[in-house]
């Protein structure tokens, strides 16, 4: 699907990526570099209001992430190149908002949930970026799977928080917090 000329708006929940039409910005500090591709049964661009929202089996294929769902709203405010609110929203048909995030390592870590809702903002210099996956999140990461009732990744910090959590490590703790045989013989 061609988009239109103005301003093309490739939106992803966890690495957002704002292509004008004449240059890409360049890649934040821990994104991979490339282009969004964002395809949709229908768009629709408030250039007015500055709403921009895909409709229909929307799929996002960002060299971070891929992200499927059913509509997806982003605002951008006046004066900005960046989104401030993202919502991913699933539909009667489609169960879960599907987000495939690549970690550091290569590995994928795989999160669904009825809602996500990334939210983005500058407060007295400091930059504010959260993701929160809400309805029956799940997720399977390489360190653990499980569930919760909200899921929420603070992009700027790194920090992940969940409300009544149900995670199953994938690695034994004892591994973990035990001392391995090099720094034992120290």
């Amino acid at each position: 699907m061609k988009k239109p000329g103005l301003l093309i708006l490739c939106a992803t929940v966890a690495g957002l990526t704002v292509l004008a039409q004449t240059s890409a910005p360049a890649p934040q500090k821990g994104r991979r570099s490339g282009n969004s591709v964002i395809h949709a049964e229908h768009c629709d661009f408030d250039l007015v209001k500055r709403v921009f929202v895909y409709t229909g089996q929307v799929f996002i294929d960002d060299p971070d992430m891929k992200l499927q769902c059913a509509k997806i709203t982003a605002t951008m405010p006046a004066g900005s190149g960046h989104p401030n609110r993202i919502v991913a929203e699933n539909s009667v048909m489609q169960t879960n908002v599907v987000i495939d995030l690549l970690d550091d390592h290569g590995g994928t870590n795989h999160v669904t949930g009825h809602l996500a809702v990334y939210e983005f903002a500058v407060v007295g210099g400091v930059t504010n970026e959260t993701v929160t996956v809400t309805g029956d999140p799940h997720i399977a990461a390489t360190e653990f799977t499980g569930t919760a009732d909200e899921l929420k990744w603070d992009r700027a910090t790194g920090h992940m928080a969940a409300k009544n959590p149900n995670f199953v490590s994938t690695s034994r703790l004892d591994s973990v917090l035990a001392p391995t045989n090099a720094a034992a013989s120290k």
